[in-house]
């Protein structure tokens, strides 16, 4: 088990080298999502609910999981699964409540944090969204105009690098779609954003610092940039004059 399992802030502190991008980049009805998982925490990690229950809550839950993952192979896992789910239900019920009430007891404190991000970050926010990507028509749009014109929203995106054959770097993207519900992350072909415009390097900068479409957690986790996350990143925040 990670030690990340136990940081029930893991869900908001998306990098290294950006931590509080999450923060500065989310709507305000996301902070109110984020609030509450803090609270009551994910399957990657607990909540400081499980904190405050000494964790008996979380203990039964993985029990349940537990059961869950094994029944099919597990005859223990299968026999155990129905004193598992009925100790877990009135904890569950409790786990909802609380952090549900929680949530709206810290509501000011939401609204105080997502006013202060706004007003710090808005031309970062405004920078980011002006990045130019190239259409196949040769029209270039900002990332703004081309996400409002196919009605994706700025959360779904994912980004990362790929380097061509003539040693240009493009800023890759793709956005996220459900179906049946299962998700999956399509590429986006018809938008040529190239990393080595130095014209767009204050908008990149931007794009990097919020961590938009994880660009900065993918480099840091894939393993092929991940020895070198620091000095891409630092290399595009803080562009040579």
């Amino acid at each position: 088990m990670k030690v990340s399992f136990f940081n029930p802030f893991l869900g908001i502190i998306e990098t290294n080298n950006a931590p509080h991008a999450r923060t500065k980049r989310t709507s305000l009805g996301t902070k109110f999502k984020d609030a509450f998982a803090v609270l009551h925490g994910s399957k990657e990690n607990v909540g400081l609910f499980d904190y405050a229950s000494l964790f008996i809550a979380a203990v039964a839950l993985e029990w349940l999981r537990w059961c869950i993952d094994n029944k099919d192979n597990n005859k223990l896992a299968a026999w155990l699964m129905l004193p598992a789910a009925i100790v877990n239900i009135p904890l569950y019920i409790v786990r909802l409540v609380v952090c549900a009430v929680a949530t709206l007891i810290t509501a000011p404190v939401t609204l105080a944090v997502s006013a202060i991000a706004n007003f710090l970050n808005a031309q970062t926010q405004e920078e980011a969204l002006s990045i130019k990507g190239e259409t196949p028509s040769g029209s270039y749009y900002t990332l703004q105009r081309f996400l409002a014109e196919n009605d994706i929203d700025v959360e779904d995106l994912r980004a990362g690098i790929h380097t061509d054959e003539a040693k240009t770097k493009h800023l890759i993207l793709s956005h996220k779609i459900v179906t049946d519900g299962k998700t999956e992350y399509v590429p986006i072909k018809n938008f040529d954003i190239k990393l080595n415009s130095l014209h767009q390097k204050h908008s990149l900068s931007a794009f990097f610092k919020l961590n938009m479409g994880q660009i900065v957690h993918n480099l840091e986790n894939n393993p092929n940039t991940a020895n070198n996350a620091d000095k891409i990143f630092a290399s595009i925040v803080n562009p040579a004059p």
